[in-house]
């Protein structure tokens, strides 16, 4: 015996043209409600209930014996950032907590945000971790790492046949 196929939606037809207007009401009402919400203060208020993730823009640059590095972290405080070289990456976190209170007539609100972030640069060369150097001024980390000097190139050239 073979099992009947089953029309798990109604077709079109069979709902009355009422329905359909009606629905199609609710469903533009539903957009407008949405839209509506979006004035300034209530764009304010999703700012608010927001996650603070921030992942910083990192610029590499190169030079015959080392790597520049700079990394933008605006809002953080030096002592917010940790630095790591571990092989041939340069691990870059920072971390932040705020706490902030506010008092109003009837009420005092307590918040506690938090931003962080991780990133990593791979570099395509052995580099020397001892002689690496950082530097934080107005918000952007300047940071040379020294290239290992090795017998063979760190990377070759393939030629396409």
């Amino acid at each position: 015996m073979g099992k009947e196929k089953k029309d798990l939606l109604p077709s079109l037809s069979s709902w009355s043209k009422p329905a359909i207007r009606r629905f199609r009401e609710d469903l533009d009402s539903l957009f407008e409600n949405m839209l509506s919400m979006f004035d300034n203060n209530s764009l304010r208020m999703f700012e608010d209930m927001q996650p603070q993730v921030s992942f910083p823009k990192v610029n590499v640059s190169e030079t015959d014996t080392s790597y520049n590095v700079e990394v933008a972290i605006a809002g953080f405080d030096k002592e917010d950032v940790k630095l790591e070289l571990i092989d041939n990456d340069l691990i870059i976190k920072a971390e932040k907590k705020e706490e902030k209170e506010e008092e109003k007539k009837n009420y005092l609100r307590k918040e506690i945000s938090s931003r962080a972030f991780q990133r990593v640069v791979r570099f395509p060369c052995s580099v020397d971790a001892e002689k690496a150097q950082a530097e934080y001024k107005n918000g952007i980390i300047t940071m040379t790492v020294d290239k290992l000097i090795e017998e063979k190139p760190c990377g070759v050239s393939i030629k396409v046949n």
